[in-house]
């Protein structure tokens, strides 16, 4: 989720850079990845931080996708004219450290005494430091979360307040939600996420267990890949059981909409996916008539305990 706050202390933190320099109206150039509902959102903010500061003029542009905005911001640097101030996924964290262009916002804030660091989590701004230093704001932090249709559950004859925990309880409940038309087609089933890598990794860090080397690329520059491995081959396993027993909608490359069309037209009792969704989530359940119902992201049973990475950009 973003608020307010944060894009204060970006823009804010960012002037200290003129203060020295003028006096006459400051403009700023925004670029960020916030699609659908959330552009007009970013706008809002940005005339309600220039009605407090008629001084400045922020100039929001949505550039895309996270992979968009990254590769139109390389694009811009090249070219001699990036934006003030860019949104970044999360992976592009060492990159922007890398390529010497940006401001590290810790050093911003360490000017500026009237911004009180204390209001943000340090779970959540350390995803965001490199060697100890805050090298950008984080602006959206998400995770997934499974959610699921309380409604369809009492259907099945299942217990609405007991969702499943574990790979093999979903597995064990999936062909209850399993049905087919006349020609054998799939007309509703158990679960669906979308089809993206963010999930493969979430389910991995759910099991304290690595991507790569090097206390997962923490400790120094990781060399080689190692989720070729026990917690990774369970992630596949699941993910064929319920594929080959028409227990999951598999989406398109990254098709986070269809996902959430599967789940919200009641194809689907269950979905894997962001945090960032809820509030179109519990809309959509009051408008389709059912109850919805959230709950951790599942683990193999046999797994050790870990947890969900934060998700989102900065």
């Amino acid at each position: 989720m973003f608020n307010k706050k944060v894009l204060a202390v970006l823009v804010l933190s960012f002037l200290l850079i003129f203060a020295s320099i003028s006096f006459a109206e400051v403009k700023i150039q925004f670029w960020h990845a916030m699609s659908g509902n959330r552009i007009q959102i970013i706008k809002n903010m940005a005339e309600e931080f220039m009605k407090l500061n008629p001084d400045i003029k922020v100039e929001p542009q949505y550039t895309g996708s996270y992979r968009d905005t990254l590769n139109k911001f390389i694009a811009a640097v090249k070219a001699g004219n990036p934006p003030h101030i860019v949104q970044i996924y999360d992976i592009g964290t060492q990159l922007m450290k890398d390529s010497g262009v940006i401001v590290p916002i810790g050093d911003l804030i360490a000017k500026d005494p009237s911004i009180d660091s204390g209001v943000f989590m340090d779970q959540v701004t350390n995803y965001y430091r490199v060697g100890g230093k805050l090298y950008s704001m984080p602006f959206n932090s998400s995770n997934p979360v499974l959610y699921y249709n309380k409604t369809m559950f009492k259907e099945a004859g299942l217990d609405p307040n007991n969702p499943p925990r574990t790979f093999e309880d979903i597995l064990a409940i999936a062909g209850k939600f399993l049905k087919k038309d006349a020609n054998g087609n799939i007309i509703q089933t158990a679960i669906t996420w979308p089809m993206h890598t963010w999930f493969f990794e979430q389910f991995m860090a759910n099991q304290n267990a690595p991507l790569v080397d090097k206390g997962n690329g923490r400790l120094d520059r990781p060399t080689k890949a190692i989720f070729n491995s026990p917690a990774g081959l369970k992630i596949f396993k699941f993910w064929k059981e319920l594929t080959d027993k028409g227990y999951i909608l598999n989406t398109k490359k990254e098709d986070w909409d269809a996902a959430n069309q599967y789940f919200v037209s009641k194809k689907v009792a269950m979905l894997i996916t962001s945090t960032s969704d809820i509030t179109f989530m519990v809309d959509q359940a009051k408008k389709q008539g059912f109850e919805l119902g959230t709950f951790f992201l599942p683990r193999p049973k046999d797994a050790e305990t870990g947890g969900v990475v934060i998700g989102g950009a900065s």
